[in-house]
């Protein structure tokens, strides 16, 4: 047998077993369910679509069907935590968010303070300056339409567009 046929075998009895412990049925398995034909890639059983690392997880590792099923359902609704964190117990609200502009802001005002603090002649121009600096490091968006840089005469309460 080549490497590709023995691949082959390995991926459908995963597939199998896969199907037993999901839906109790290995028949449903088929191999002309692979997306493209790509036997290991992507496969539609039973009207659920999944990965051949999913497959192999779920298997290796024993997840219960009840698991598997409320992350693909919690997968297709946005959520953005992987089957195997999932199982351990990981949830949104485990998942500390931070927030760049804020981490940032606070990080740019802790460099302002100590220029303050060495060169009391800049305080005319301190608003330009954090403008400046802030104009050409602060994290952006780029997920957003208009995503200009912000003119360094303004304050830094004009900020809010970025």
């Amino acid at each position: 047998m080549t490497t590709k046929e023995l691949y082959e075998q390995a991926v459908h009895q995963y597939c199998e077993q896969f199907c037993d412990l999901m839906w109790d049925d290995s028949r449903i398995y088929d191999i002309d369910d692979w997306v493209s034909g790509d036997i290991g890639g992507i496969i539609c059983i039973a009207d659920y679509w999944f990965n051949f690392a999913t497959i192999k997880e779920v298997v290796d590792k024993g997840i219960d069907r009840d698991t598997v099923f409320e992350w693909y359902d919690y997968s297709l609704n946005g959520g953005n935590i992987n089957l195997h964190n999932y199982w351990k117990g990981v949830r949104d609200k485990d998942i500390k968010i931070v927030d760049k502009k804020k981490e940032f802001e606070a990080k740019l005002d802790e460099i302002m303070a100590k220029i303050y603090e060495q060169d009391s002649w800049i305080i005319p121009e301190y608003e330009q300056i954090r403008m400046f600096i802030y104009a050409r490091l602060a994290p952006r968006d780029y997920s957003k339409k208009d995503n200009r840089v912000p003119d360094p005469s303004k304050t830094i309460d004009d900020l809010e567009s970025i």
